[in-house]
């Protein structure tokens, strides 16, 4: 989901360090025996649910290094480079979900819960989370 809040915009994705997920869909992969399958085919990284936070305006004046996201609600921060371009870093929502989900009826709008696949190192979801994060 994305939405705006005080003149930012947030949105939240899931991300991985590698491609090892993709890795698991090539075709010779999926044609071997289930067995072969779940134990050749393991996640490297996790899958992890990272928030971007982007300030719709910036001020040319802004000093180089200065992180320009203001929102006291996240850690996540957009720093302002030397040739006036933003270096974006995510806040760490959670690690191990997959298939996000929120209600509907927040779409572009703040919301304070999703519903997620808890996956476990293994090329398919296992369980479904108990605590799901809340947000501010």
């Amino acid at each position: 989901n994305t939405y705006e809040e005080a003149d930012h915009i947030v949105f939240d994705v899931i991300a991985y360090k590698d491609n090892s997920l993709y890795e698991m869909f090539y075709l010779e992969n999926l044609l071997q025996e289930s067995e072969n399958f779940a134990e050749k085919n393991q996640l490297k990284s996790p899958p992890i649910c990272q928030r971007f936070v982007l300030p719709l305006h910036t001020n040319e004046a802004s000093a180089v290094g200065e992180n320009l996201v203001k929102l006291q609600t996240t850690t996540a921060t957009a720093v302002k480079e030397k040739e006036g371009s933003l270096y974006c870093k995510p806040e760490e929502i959670c690690q191990g979900v997959e298939l996000p989900r929120y209600n509907y009826e927040y779409n572009g709008k703040k919301y304070r819960y999703f519903y997620a696949a808890r996956v476990e190192w293994k090329p398919f979801p296992t369980k479904v989370p108990e605590l799901l994060p809340r947000f501010p």
